[in-house]
């Protein structure tokens, strides 16, 4: 397992942290699949720089691409459009996020088990880690950009099917859409406050907010 170790100034987290690993017995990646895994990479860490550096708006497909050293066409191959590029890391890091989620004792309160997976920050990877300060730049600028982000549904429905497994009830229960959206809108809100503000790492703000979803009925 790689060990990354992030320093003070990390916009993202600031502590020791592990990268997602193949769980043992699983088969070595594909050459194939891994070498169009590193290019994706590459690309997206190319192309969210240019969209911190001038602006969403003011960016092409054809910029990103240019700023990728390949064709637009090549482009289109890795990214249906500009927009995916800026859900990639969002989709990435919730699939491994929901993965820890339903990794958790299955005795654990529910909401236990989404803090306790969100507060360790196990599921940001190198590429997120490297991405966070220009994301944030992104979305500072443009914050409507979050919503559009956070209103995803692939996003949306990620939420919902991992509150279902837990409750051991269908994603379309309606408790399902409404726990998941709760648990969504309370890392929204902390993910809205990380983007506009200079201070606070991500995954303490995540506590806090599961923090608040408890205390949620002494609230005023």
């Amino acid at each position: 397992m790689t060990v990354l170790t992030l320093g003070e100034a990390s916009p993202l987290v600031s502590r020791t942290m592990a990268t997602p690993a193949a769980a043992a017995g699983d088969e070595p990646e594909d050459l194939w699949v891994r070498r169009r895994r590193l290019v994706a990479s590459d690309m997206e860490q190319a192309a969210v720089h240019l969209l911190a550096e001038r602006g969403y708006e003011n960016v092409t497909a054809n910029d990103l691409a240019d700023a990728c050293g390949i064709s637009v066409r090549t482009f289109f191959r890795y990214f249906n459009a500009k927009r995916d590029v800026l859900l990639a890391m969002p989709r990435r890091a919730l699939t491994n996020l929901c993965d820890a989620v339903e990794a958790r004792p299955a005795d654990e309160a529910l909401l236990t088990a989404w803090r306790e997976a969100a507060v360790g920050g196990n599921y940001f990877d190198e590429t997120d880690v490297r991405l966070a300060a220009d994301y944030r730049t992104i979305m500072a600028a443009e914050p409507q950009l979050l919503e559009f982000v956070n209103g995803d549904p692939e996003l949306v429905d990620r939420f919902a099917v991992t509150t279902a497994r837990r409750l051991g009830i269908d994603p379309d229960d309606l408790r399902s859409r409404v726990v998941g959206a709760v648990i969504r809108g309370a890392m929204t809100a902390a993910m809205s406050r990380w983007t506009s503000s200079e201070s606070g790492e991500l995954v303490g703000l995540f506590g806090e907010a599961f923090d608040l979803l408890d205390d949620l009925g002494s609230i005023g």
